[in-house]
């Protein structure tokens, strides 16, 4: 899961409180622990982040790769329908 949280004085405490909100509110699920898979350098993450503020004006059109659908689909065992209704639905139900 990529979060985006532009801020001065982040920390992975602050990205584990997210990761865990997310997870509970919009996925539905209980997260004991978080693990950083290839972590991008917070600096590096601000500067993509401005960049593409300044380019598109704000908001990110969301994509969920085949890769997370059928890693979803194996832990979760659900049908792939399944996962892709409840990946949308966690983006796009407050839109």
């Amino acid at each position: 899961m990529e979060v985006w949280y532009p801020s001065e004085g982040i920390d992975e405490a602050v990205i584990e409180a997210c990761i865990r909100g997310i997870s509970c509110e919009y996925l539905e699920l209980e997260t004991d622990h978080i693990s950083f898979i290839e972590p991008t350098d917070r600096g590096e993450a601000l500067q993509a982040y401005s960049e593409h503020i300044a380019r598109f004006g704000g908001d990110v059109k969301m994509v969920f790769t085949e890769e997370l659908i059928e890693s979803m689909m194996k832990q979760m065992s659900l049908t792939r329908e399944e996962v892709v209704n409840l990946l949308d639905r966690s983006v796009y139900s407050n839109q």
